[in-house]
């Protein structure tokens, strides 16, 4: 039989297909088949167009979607809003971390700045808020911190922040210098002392604590570690005209006149005009009994300070010193050339001066510049008057009627 004359027709009840049989007319393992129905209600399975035959493809393994307890209506609005929230928290810890980390360090910037313009209890106060936002190296605060309320004569409160500042870096040469001077300030002199002492032992050749050092000790009459100090500066050329000036006091104080002498010479070397130099210079001059030297020394400080008192009086002194001097040495003329330097300035030792300017006119028989000192010694001190009438320096004029008037 050829294959067109198949009868591909199926012949159904006249009821139809039942409900309960399947609805699946696909023949297993061929290709579905076309149903038509015909008028006499049979359905004829059309054959199936042969189909060229697909290669085998190897099937992708499936990923399996995330599990989301988001409701999918919802669930891209609820990411994007996590999202947002953890953005927004991080944008926030991250500028508390930049403030945290910056701010102290842009404070003590501004407080730099003000100490520099001396306002001194502002800066303070700026430090102080820094120190609030607990700075990742706190000694960097509290050290200008005790500096600026030092400045502010706020000495215990500094004296409190430097303490702390050096139990965290006990080599701190500022903290110590600082602290030193805040003791200084507190009128604690021993603790200075020692404070500038342990400073030393870490930096041996810092100026300036060698310069504190050596004036704190000469104020605690240690004048063996004052000396040295100072003459740590000298060896190093860091020795300023005061600081020569102060080793020259220590020395003269010590008795070493001679050294005292060098040290006042370098000093007035370096700076001539220095005040009150030319004083220390007569002084230990007079020591040495170099008393022409010292005459000469205050008449050139007595021009650069007419009007001080204590100054006339060791001009005045030195030139009697002088006058007595030259006397000693049989040289009336210059004893009183001496003594007559000694009446240009007004003096407590003027009426002592005219005295002994009386008595050498009088050995020299210039009884009336002998009679006219005398009087200016009487007048301004009545004990001359029992002196002159048994000083044997007036024998020349002692007969004279003015004479006895004066001294009866």
């Amino acid at each position: 039989m050829a294959e067109n004359d198949f009868d591909k027709t199926v012949k159904m009840p006249a009821g139809g297909i039942k409900q309960e049989q399947s609805s699946d007319k696909t023949i297993q393992g061929l290709p579905a088949a076309k149903i038509e129905a015909g008028e006499d209600k049979t359905v004829k399975l059309a054959a199936p167009q042969a189909t060229a035959a697909q290669p085998q493809q190897t099937p992708k393994p499936e990923i399996p979607a995330p599990i989301s307890v988001i409701p999918p209506s919802h669930e891209g609005m609820k990411i994007t809003r996590l999202h947002m929230i953890t953005i927004f928290f991080a944008l926030v810890l991250i500028a508390a971390g930049s403030i945290w980390y910056f701010m102290p360090g842009y404070i003590k910037n501004r407080a730099e700045k003000l100490t520099k313009e001396s306002k001194y209890t502002q800066s303070a106060m700026l430090l102080k808020r820094a120190l609030y936002l607990f700075p990742l190296h706190p000694d960097q605060v509290l050290i200008p911190l005790g500096k600026n309320l030092r400045l502010s004569k706020e000495f215990s409160e500094a004296q409190k922040h430097l303490e702390i500042a050096l139990s965290r870096k006990p080599d701190s040469i500022e903290a110590l210098s600082e602290l030193g001077l805040t003791f200084v300030q507190l009128g604690q002199k021993q603790k200075a002392f020692d404070t500038f002492q342990k400073a030393l032992s870490i930096a041996k050749d810092d100026q300036n604590i060698l310069r504190w050092s050596a004036q704190i000790a000469y104020e605690l009459k240690d004048l063996g570690s004052s000396s040295s100090s100072f003459e740590k500066l000298r060896s190093a050329g860091a020795a300023t005209a005061e600081d020569l000036k102060d080793l020259g006091i220590v020395y003269f104080e010590m008795g070493k006149f001679a050294e005292s002498e060098k040290a006042l010479a370098e000093s007035r070397n370096t700076n001539p005009k220095l005040k009150g130099l030319n004083t220390l210079m007569a002084r230990t001059y007079s020591a040495e009994e170099k008393f022409e030297d010292a005459v000469k020394l205050y008449k050139d400080e007595l021009a650069l300070s007419p009007d001080n008192p204590d100054l006339a009086e060791n001009f005045a002194g030195a030139c009697i010193k002088a006058s007595d001097d030259f006397a000693a040495k049989n040289k009336p003329e210059d004893s009183l050339k001496y003594l007559e330097n000694g009446l240009t300035v007004s003096s407590k030792q003027s009426p002592s001066i005219h005295y002994k300017i009386a008595a050498i006119y009088a050995k020299q028989k210039k009884s009336k510049e002998a009679l006219n000192h005398l009087g200016l010694a009487i007048t301004a001190t009545p004990e001359f008057k029992t002196m002159a009438a048994k000083d044997p320096s007036f024998t020349p004029i002692r007969k004279l009627p003015n004479f006895k008037k004066l001294v009866k």
